[in-house]
């Protein structure tokens, strides 16, 4: 199904992959559109093909809501939709904004997952035509923050304060050994979420499915090997809920 929303001028869009029946990038069955481009270059990345701004295929906003459509039903009967993902979806700001206005005009429920280094503009524009934020939150300081990831921690901080007020935001916390796996950080970053006003956290336990990528790309996997459990992360867990979130370990 075709919706007036997509026009001929809505700009071509460099898109990784598109995943069906997605079950872990928001809630119910969906689809997962991997954009490609990061600025970002976490060492452990799981889609380390999707961080050069060239590659992907070029496809248009109508090319990809006649994929994310096949599966209507199953959005309808699980309570699930689109998510757009990355790389970092926000840093292809105009074509992933006529994403989400066709996406709403096909009266799908949205997503989209942001690391939270990108223009803010973009997400304000955004918001109006996001049900959900999944905003990855990596750690409480901004020195090993920018050292480990490149990530600028005072913007995806403002960045999060534009979007929290919509209560459309799930902070997730990727759960790195070596990097922020310990009670201190993990503290730090609770209360960096409850400063926002947020009550939902997933705690997504580090693992290593991307490693082959790496191989077959020439680079060097450079972060631990062992991957953590979901047990590992129960104690981790407590804490927060018992200063008041509402926490799921995965996504």
């Amino acid at each position: 199904m075709m919706n007036d929303a997509v026009s001929p001028e809505t700009p071509l869009l460099r898109v990784m992959s598109i995943q069906r029946f997605s079950l872990h990038d928001g809630p119910g069955i969906r689809t997962t559109v991997f954009l490609q481009g990061c600025s970002l270059h976490c060492p452990w990345c799981c889609n380390p093909e999707s961080q050069p701004f060239t590659g992907g295929k070029m496809i248009s906003v109508a090319e990809v809501l006649a994929i994310v459509e096949r599966d209507r039903d199953y959005y309808r009967n699980s309570g699930g939709g689109v998510t757009f993902s990355g790389g970092e979806a926000f840093l292809q700001g105009a074509g992933l904004l006529a994403l989400l206005k066709a996406s709403k005009a096909a009266g799908l429920h949205t997503a989209v997952e942001t690391s939270g280094a990108a223009d803010g503009i973009r997400l304000q524009r955004a918001e109006p035509l996001t049900d959900l934020f999944l905003y990855d939150l990596k750690h409480c300081r901004e020195d090993v923050l920018r050292r480990t990831t490149g990530a600028d921690l005072p913007t995806v901080l403002r960045n999060l304060s534009l979007v929290a007020p919509s209560r459309k935001v799930i902070v997730r916390i990727p759960c790195i050994p070596g990097f922020n796996l310990d009670a201190d950080t993990l503290q730090g970053i609770f209360d960096l979420v409850l400063k926002y006003g947020i009550r939902q956290v997933h705690l997504l336990p580090y693992h290593t499915l991307g490693i082959d990528k790496y191989a077959r790309l020439g680079r060097d996997y450079a972060w631990s090997r062992e991957c953590v459990k979901k047990e590992d992360l129960e104690e981790y867990a407590e804490m927060a809920r018992s200063r008041g979130l509402t926490v799921q370990i995965g996504g």
